[in-house]
């Protein structure tokens, strides 16, 4: 029986003290009046950090972890880790990006604070209320009112940039920065001026560039009517005197003179390599080679490219391919 005893009066003194631990990691127990007095003090020693950024730490360490706001039918735990958290980084930054963290802090504050103003009523708004002022801010007189845009957010950041570097390589010398925010205009419109210059050139060379001219070659006879034979015969006659245009012009003849004869178009003197090309189904296995045979002749009779004995050789090998052995 004692020993019962002793065990329930041990558990009690352990959650007591666990209550108590968890209670002390809060601050006290706050009237709405009294955190609204505690926002304007804060807001008031966030704006002295301006001139005296040293005394950040003692605030930071002087917070609760959080506040609990007695404002309506049960206490409001308010978290003070965005405070910390600005405060910390406040520290670590440079000038101008304290004057960022200590704009973004006091906006918030002030949001916290206006945001309490006549909270009891705001309880007690109803949803045609709610449905009302919502169509009020929906008129055209508020349209204009906005956060900054997404352009101003970057121009702070790259006059952020600027004065970082600014103090890297002058902090030592306690020069003092120029006025910076014309640099971060003058910076954006030259990155954007010369991305039009790059896409204008871009465009234009596009534009004067000539596409190719498929001509039709009309020969005095069908393909087929010589054989694939003496056209690669000749073909090989050019290449022997280092003629390369002119022995892939005559493989690819010799290509069309075989195909020809098989049968897998009936014989037109003015067709073009590209109507050549769609007489053979996709299905068929000499529709790879045959294109890859017609594009490198394209390229080198009827486009710019000069030719060399590897174009000669590969236009041999996809001859084998079809079968011209």
């Amino acid at each position: 029986m004692m020993i019962r005893r002793l065990i329930a009066v041990l558990s009690f003194t352990f959650l007591l003290g666990t209550a108590l631990a968890q209670n002390d990691s809060h601050g006290p127990t706050l009237s709405l009046a009294q955190f609204q007095a505690q926002l304007d003090q804060l807001n008031s020693q966030v704006s002295d950090l301006e001139t005296h950024p040293e005394k950040a730490e003692t605030l930071r360490k002087s917070l609760p972890p959080s506040w609990s706001v007695n404002g309506g039918r049960q206490p409001v735990e308010v978290s003070s880790k965005f405070l910390d958290d600005a405060l910390t980084s406040f520290q670590k930054e440079g000038p101008l990006d304290k004057k960022i963290t200590l704009r973004e802090l006091q906006t918030r504050l002030l949001a916290m604070r206006s945001g309490l103003d006549g909270y009891p009523e705001r309880e007690a708004t109803d949803a045609a209320m709610r449905k009302r002022l919502d169509d009020i801010l929906a008129a055209r007189e508020f349209s204009s009112v906005h956060g900054p845009s997404l352009f101003e957010v970057w121009m702070e950041r790259v006059q952020a940039w600027i004065q970082k570097w600014w103090d890297k390589l002058f902090g030592s010398l306690n020069l003092t920065p120029p006025n910076i925010s014309w640099l971060g205009r003058v910076f954006v419109w030259v990155v954007i001026v010369a991305g039009a210059c790059v896409l204008a050139l871009w465009l234009f060379r596009i534009y004067r560039r000539k596409p190719v001219e498929y001509v039709r070659e009309i020969i005095p006879f069908a393909p087929s009517a010589k054989s694939w034979r003496i056209w690669l015969a000749e073909a090989r006659a050019k290449a022997e005197r280092s003629e390369w245009r002119e022995a892939i012009h005559l493989s690819y003849w010799a290509g069309v003179s075989y195909l020809e004869a098989a049968g897998l178009w009936i014989p037109d003197r003015a067709r073009t390599p590209r109507e050549y090309l769609k007489e053979v189904e996709a299905r068929d296995p000499k529709k790879p080679p045959f294109t890859a045979l017609t594009r490198r002749f394209e390229s080198v009779w009827y486009g710019s490219r000069r030719a060399h004995a590897d174009d000669f050789d590969a236009a041999l090998a996809e001859l084998e391919k079809l079968g011209c052995q």
